[in-house]
Formats: structure tokens, C-alpha cells, sequence
């Protein structure tokens, strides 16, 4: 017994063994342990750690800018790719076609040069050249008074280069793969890395999903962003990275020249206006094209003040864009419209997904709900737009004849237009609702130059741009609660999957 009350008064010492293999059972020091697994529990700032650097690598290793202006300096190397960085984190489906229709362009550039059986020239050199990679100079004397403006470079593209080409004006050049590799600013490692971020995060998203714990609408809008990134940066496998010095080939053919037999009829006032001189030859501007030119200019005079100039031939103040710009929304064929315009949607479905995910106060709930559906119903609109676009003529003649046809048989077989009566002072009210909408058609062309290919009826530009501003509205709303939701989330949102806080990835 007094040895119990003993024990229990005195309780013993763990034996601790000393640095000189002594036991020393007076040392008052805590029980060694072995292997410890880690907390089953994850922070927020390991959450926005994991999305933050998950996106920030994958944007900004994925996007492929075009060849910067020649000799415009540091700032100009580093632009095109911040803008499409910035593009991919606010708009990444408009990342995704700009991806698509570079590809699309410089495929069709691979068959024509293979067609005329021309060697050498694969996806990558389309690529390079479309880029802007290629600058052309001619070196021939001219008489006008624009002869120093017409004997810089300026870039051309395979369509322009194919037509010189063909016409006698310079030999098609030969363009080595090492000279490409050589401007190539492609980074290997870096892409790696990024590839094993993209998987982890991946993986371990629905592996949370697969064990029914939840997630963040944070980690939902990043794993959408994976999802349009991944077929962004397929798409540009093969295009040139980060080139910064295109090469320059030289023609001793003056410019006037080659503008006299590419204009059929000649007319000069209709190559006032595109990126180079050349561009008017094969330029085709579609509704995307024009309402992405109008709000860009926007953009630049409530950002700077002023709007770039454009090239105007024939303006005596104009000068010549020495670069292809980044951002083109391209028109593709049928085929890679579906397959964008589904990628689209899934993409706005997986954000639609946190439909009944937690937040924080009923109100940001109900706003995540409708800027979702804008987004989808976005994408729905953008695919009706495309084809309205591609097939709004052949709509209009089969509206048009079934109309016609069922006038016909309601009045007995005879085909006779209607006879409208003129009502009087119709005219002048025409008029005055006229001058009352002239101050919003300026906004309709906003280009420098009033470029005449960029015109948009209201009828399109104005419910087009109200859908654009409902929609970036809704995105600005999403990436802000992605962050402002994690003040309070469900205690699992913290819980870890099980197998991987002891991945060796981690």
C-alpha cells in the first residue's frame, strides 16, 4: 500500500536516454516519438496558395504572343504576353479562340504552301510567319512623296508572302528550323513544372470531390480555368514562343508596284486602312472581329486618352504597324466553332456546378447563381451570333421565299407586293429618329480612321455590347467572391483527402 501511494504521489520519470548513452531519469525534457503523419486539416493560405500558383503558371506559361514591334523596346516585349495573361485569367474562352483561329489560319497556310509544292513549310513556319516573324523591305526606288515610309519593314503574313510569290515580286524564302529554334524562347523546365502543378491540383480536386468533401469556389473557377488552358496551350503546340527579332527578307521591287497589281480594280482609298499595307489583301472581318476592335478602342481612350493608329496609305500622318497584334479573334471553320463552342459551355457548366455549394450570406449565393447562367447562356448566344453571322444571308433569301410563297397562295396565285400607304410627315419622323441615334453610331466604328471594315449596324452592335457588359459584370463578380467566400467556409472544407498528405508530389 505505501508503495502505491508512493507511486501515486511521485509519479515515475520516463527514461531518457543522454547524448553520452546515460539514463538520467531527473531530466526534465519531453518523451520522444517517432514518424508523425501531418494534421489532417489544410489552411486557407494553403487553398489560395495551390489556385494562385496553379493559374498564375499556367496562364503565363500557355499564352503565345506575337512577335513584338521591331525596335519598340523592352516594355513591347512584355505586353503582348501580360494582355493575353491578363485575358486568360478574365476571359479565358476569348484566349481559347484566339488559340483555335491562329490554328486554323496557319493549317490552311500548311495545305495551300503544300499545294503548290512547297518544302519545308509544316505548322511551325505558318505559324512563325503568321506571327509576325517575317518582315518583308522593299528596296525599290519609288517616286511618291511616302518613298522613305514605303521602304521600311513591316511584317506579312503566308497569304501576302504566297502572293509575292506567285507574282514574281520575290523568290519564296527558306525558312530553317534552327533559325526558329534560335528566336525561340521556349522554356522546357518551365513547362514541365507547369505540367505537374496542372496534375496535382487536378487530381487532388477530384479526388476531394470523389470523397464528397467540399470545395472552394476559388479551386472550382481554377479547375475551369485548367480545363480551357489545357486546349488553349494545344493549340499552340507548335507555335513559336516569345520570339522577340523576326527575320527581315528584302525585295528590290518598290512598294507602289506590288499595291498597283494587287488592287483589281485599283482602289486606292480601299488599302487606307489594316494593321500593314498589305492587309487589305486578304482581311475578312466578321461581327466578333468588329465588336473586339470597338471595345478595345474603348478601352484604350478611357485607359490612355488615345486610340493607335492604324495604317492609312493614303494619310499623310499615319504610319505603319511594324507587328501583328496578339489578340485576333479569327473566323474558323464550322467544325472548330462546335468544338470551341463546347468547350465554352463546359467550361461555364463547371462554374454552374457550386449551383448549391455554401456561401457565405443568401444574397452572394443568388449572385453566383445568376452570373453562371449568364455565362452559359453567354455561350449559347455567342454560338447563335457565329452562325447567324456564317449563315444570315442564306436565312434571310429562305425567310424571304417562304414568306413569299405563302402571300402567294393566300392571295389565289397572284405574286403581288403589297401596296403600303405614305403616310404623311413618315419622312421627317424618320429623320429626327435618325439625327436622335446619330450620337450612338459614332460608338459603332470607334477605329482610328473611321475604318470602313469595322462598321456594325446598331441593330448588332448595341445588343452585342449590352451582353458584353452583363457578362463582364458577372465574371468580375466571380473571381471576387472566389476570394471573398473563404471568410467563412464549412469546417470540411479544411479536412485533406486521406492518401494525399503523404504524396510525394506535396
Amino acid at each position: 500500500m505505501h508503495a502505491l501511494v508512493s507511486r501515486a504521489a511521485y509519479p515515475a520519470t520516463p527514461f531518457i536516454t543522454t547524448l553520452h548513452g546515460m539514463s538520467n531519469p531527473g531530466a526534465n525534457e519531453t518523451a520522444l516519438v517517432g514518424w508523425q503523419g501531418e494534421a489532417n486539416i489544410r489552411g486557407t493560405y494553403e487553398i489560395l496558395r495551390s489556385c494562385i500558383g496553379t493559374i498564375v503558371l499556367l496562364c503565363w506559361s500557355s499564352v503565345c504572343p506575337n512577335v513584338p514591334p521591331l525596335g519598340g523596346g523592352a516594355w513591347s516585349k512584355i505586353q503582348g504576353k501580360l494582355s493575353l495573361f491578363l485575358l486568360a485569367i478574365l476571359m479565358p474562352e476569348a484566349v481559347l479562340w484566339v488559340a483555335v483561329g491562329q490554328l486554323h489560319r496557319a493549317w490552311l497556310d500548311k495545305n495551300a504552301f503544300k499545294a503548290r509544292s512547297s518544302s519545308g513549310w509544316g505548322l511551325r513556319e505558318c505559324f512563325f510567319v503568321n506571327m509576325g516573324g517575317l518582315f518583308i523591305q522593299f528596296l525599290g526606288p519609288d517616286s511618291s512623296e511616302a518613298s522613305t515610309a514605303h521602304q521600311r519593314p513591316f511584317p506579312v503574313n503566308c497569304t501576302q508572302l504566297r502572293y509575292l510569290a506567285d507574282n514574281g515580286f520575290l523568290e519564296l524564302p527558306r525558312i530553317k528550323p534552327e533559325e526558329i529554334e534560335m528566336r525561340n524562347k521556349s522554356n522546357g523546365l518551365a513547362r514541365t513544372i507547369t505540367i505537374g502543378q496542372v496534375l496535382w491540383f487536378t487530381i487532388s480536386t477530384l479526388a476531394r470531390i470523389a470523397q464528397g468533401l467540399p470545395i472552394t469556389t476559388l479551386e472550382l473557377t481554377t479547375l475551369s480555368l485548367v480545363l480551357i488552358m489545357v486546349f488553349s496551350a494545344a493549340a499552340w503546340w507548335r507555335k513559336p514562343m516569345d520570339i522577340s527579332h523576326p527575320m527581315i527578307i528584302q525585295s528590290n521591287v518598290c512598294l507602289s508596284t506590288v499595291l498597283e497589281n494587287m488592287m483589281d480594280p485599283p482602289n486606292p482609298r480601299s488599302r487606307n486602312f489594316g494593321a500593314t499595307p498589305l492587309a487589305f489583301y486578304d482581311r475578312q472581318e466578321w461581327v466578333l472581329s468588329k465588336a473586339w476592335a470597338s471595345y478595345t478602342c474603348i478601352l484604350r481612350t478611357l485607359c490612355y486618352g488615345t486610340q493607335s493608329p492604324t495604317t492609312g496609305e493614303g494619310e499623310s500622318n499615319s504610319v505603319f504597324p511594324n507587328t501583328f497584334p496578339s489578340i485576333e479573334l479569327l473566323q474558323v471553320a464550322l467544325t472548330l466553332e462546335a468544338l470551341g463552342g463546347l468547350l465554352t459551355q463546359v467550361y461555364s457548366c463547371v462554374l454552374l456546378s457550386a449551383w448549391n455549394a455554401y456561401f457565405p450570406t443568401p444574397t452572394e449565393s443568388l449572385l453566383w447563381r445568376v452570373s453562371t447562367v449568364v455565362g452559359v447562356s453567354y455561350g449559347f448566344l455567342g454560338c447563335a451570333i457565329a452562325v447567324l453571322d456564317r449563315y444570315g444571308a442564306c436565312i434571310s433569301q429562305c425567310y424571304h421565299n417562304i414568306w413569299r410563297s405563302l402571300r402567294k397562295a393566300a392571295s389565289g396565285g397572284t405574286d403581288t407586293e403589297p401596296q403600303i400607304p405614305l403616310i404623311e410627315g413618315s419622312t421627317t419622323g424618320r429623320k429626327k429618329r435618325g439625327s436622335r441615334l446619330d450620337w450612338l453610331r459614332r460608338f459603332s466604328n470607334l477605329s482610328p480612321n473611321h475604318d470602313p471594315n469595322f462598321d456594325m449596324k446598331l441593330r448588332v452592335w448595341v445588343p452585342a455590347t449590352l451582353l458584353c457588359m452583363i457578362y463582364s459584370f458577372a465574371r468580375v463578380f466571380i473571381i471576387i467572391e472566389d476570394f471573398i467566400s473563404l471568410r467563412r467556409q464549412p469546417s470540411s472544407t479544411y479536412e485533406v483527402v486521406n492518401w494525399a498528405q503523404y504524396s510525394i508530389l506535396l
